[in-house]
């Protein structure tokens, strides 16, 4: 099919998903053009950020020079008492780099550029343009523009997803828990003395906030990261960095780099995330690690998934159909979503324990090195028979809360079994009747996140 004849593709937000997207499907023929609201050179958060290298291979990107990246520090977690430290390898086939965000996000410019994708900096998307009922383009503060299909790479406050018709039934407003408010900065070391680079501590529930914190520390300054599921409240920020330096007693005040306060999806990815000449793609889909907020690795395998849908419903149906669309978010599910499902109800779970209970855990070593670097990564946690035993003998002086921690494990499971039964064909009664299923085990748990 000549390229003339072929769908028209508009990417709204040059994010890592829709970059990959607009590279391949242009490389197919497609009239690709990518709307951005920044200038090339501030695309990209100041830091760096932790994927797994093989997201390159499977979104066939060509591997970054070596000089770009480095492997990431093996994760020490530590208890909200500062007692228990727990360190964990990354699994060999979830090996992990660390990578300048705007250095990965320049690559995945030229290679766009180089499969012929047009890109528009500067030019703000305000919201979808819909025409009988369907999204049929974008507006922007420079005009229309009309496109086939409208792929939204824009964030999770994406103005596409927020302007969507009611009937799209796509999630617009975040809920209770489903969101960390983010500060992530590099602050000056204030000792001189060596210090050992591979430390990367990850601390849950410091200083009594529902959420995280890390200390890593970089060449010449310390990085620093602070999520929570609450907006931080005025000079509660300074409060925490100033505690994290009674601990570490080497963080300044200076920020060298990074720095503010930005908003990160924590929850599993949205019910539905395509409709009628619409698909989202990483942040503006919920398409994160739930207890991290780390999403590059799945929003590119994500775009790679939606581009290789289009392609191949373009070919003998319309590829600008729901129905057709719905297909990559089932093969989406099937690959990665399912997974990110039990891990949001396992952060659920942890978020509602009381502090005591969470040293507890750490204490008597009830949750392994393995599982939390699984639980860090991506990967699902199950407890065998075996396990359970072990932790029995553990954690008998509290063997009610032992035995509520094995029913929240098995929930994951479930979760997941019924995240992965999505109905493969889009029906929209049982569509909402799987999402339905889904959500009330989440209710419990995210009513009680005050």
């Amino acid at each position: 099919m000549a390229r003339e004849n072929k769908p028209r593709i508009v990417i709204a937000g040059a994010g890592h998903g829709g970059l990959i997207a607009g590279r391949i499907l242009a490389r197919a023929g497609f009239p690709v053009e990518i709307i951005e609201k920044s200038n090339r050179g501030n695309l990209g958060w100041d830091w760096e950020d932790n994927f797994n290298l093989t997201a390159f291979k499977a979104t066939g990107s060509p591997l970054p020079p070596a000089s770009q990246y480095y492997d990431t520090p093996r994760y020490t977690f530590v208890s909200p008492d500062l007692s228990t430290r727990i360190t964990a390898s990354h699994p060999p086939e979830r090996r992990e780099i660390c990578m300048e965000r705007k250095t990965l996000i320049e690559k995945l410019i030229l290679e766009a550029e180089s499969a012929g994708v047009a890109l528009a900096f500067n030019t703000l998307v305000e919201g979808p343009i819909i025409e009988k009922g369907a999204v049929t383009g974008v507006d922007t503060n420079a005009g229309p523009v009309h496109g086939d299909i409208i792929i939204d790479s824009a964030g999770i406050d994406s103005p596409v997803r927020l302007g969507l018709p009611n009937d799209y039934r796509v999630v617009k407003e975040m809920g209770r828990g489903h969101v960390f408010h983010t500060y992530r900065a590099y602050h000056e070391r204030t000792l001189k003395d060596p210090v050992k680079e591979s430390t990367f501590n990850v601390h849950l529930r410091f200083n009594g906030m529902l959420g995280i914190t890390w200390y890593r520390p970089v060449p010449g300054c310390i990085d620093i990261l602070a999520g929570q599921i609450h907006p931080f409240p005025k000079n509660g920020l300074e409060g925490i960095v100033n505690a994290m330096n009674d601990v570490y007693n080497d963080i300044g005040k200076e920020v060298l780099r990074g720095g503010g306060i930005t908003r990160i999806p924590v929850r599993r990815p949205l019910p539905l995330f395509v409709g009628n000449g619409y698909a989202a793609v990483g942040d503006a889909a919920c398409m994160t690690v739930p207890i991290t907020g780390s999403g590059i690795e799945i929003s590119m395998r994500a775009g790679a998934l939606l581009a290789r849908t289009i392609i191949k419903q373009s070919v003998n149906d319309d590829p600008r159909k729901v129905e057709s669309l719905w297909k990559y978010q089932v093969q989406f599910t099937k690959e990665m979503g399912s997974i990110l499902h039990g891990i949001d109800y396992l952060k659920s779970y942890i978020l509602s324990l009381s502090l005591e209970k969470i040293n507890f855990v750490f204490r008597k070593r009830l949750i392994t090195a393995g599982e939390l670097s699984s639980f860090m990564v991506g990967s699902g946690i199950q407890m065998g028979a075996w396990a359970l035993i072990q932790k029995l003998i553990k954690g008998f002086s509290k063997l009610g809360f032992l035995l509520d921690l094995k029913r929240a494990v098995d929930t994951v499971s479930r979760v997941q079994k019924l995240a992965a039964s999505i109905p493969r064909t889009h029906d929209g009664i049982e569509i909402s009747k799987w999402a339905n299923a889904i959500q009330e085990h989440f209710d419990p748990l995210e009513q009680s996140m005050q």
